[in-house]
């Protein structure tokens, strides 16, 4: 069995740490640990495969009604797209992230209108 740290992933960093995603990866499994933005560092370079798990998160969050989660995915989702070179999708799904941000007063609103805006020009 492996622990692996794969950083900070900066989304709900405070005054007394910063919030991490690790990854335990077994010969059977491979879990993430990761309390915000930070599975899209395990696409090690295969970022359809990125959407593959935020298409799935998406499924799970919306099922059980996880409006936080909801966003995550799809903010995930619109940062694979645009490392595709996909802008104009990224740009879609950032968009309705950031509206479910506003409506839950996440701590990420900022970041997420300037990652945004950065896409529409």
């Amino acid at each position: 069995m492996d622990i692996i740290f794969l950083g900070t992933n900066g989304w709900y960093d405070s005054p007394t740490g910063s919030t991490i995603c690790t990854l335990i990866s077994s010969e059977k499994y491979h879990i993430f640990l990761d309390a915000g933005n930070g599975i899209y560092k395990a696409d090690l370079g295969e970022p359809r495969k990125s959407i593959e798990y935020y298409e799935q998160q998406l499924m799970i969050t919306r099922a059980i009604g996880d409006r936080r989660g909801e966003g995550n995915a799809l903010f995930d989702t619109s940062l694979a797209l645009d490392g595709l070179g996909k802008q104009a999708e990224a740009a879609k799904l950032a968009a309705d992230a950031l509206a479910i941000y506003k409506q839950i007063e996440s701590p990420v609103v900022e970041q997420v209108q300037r990652k945004l805006e950065q896409w529409q020009g």
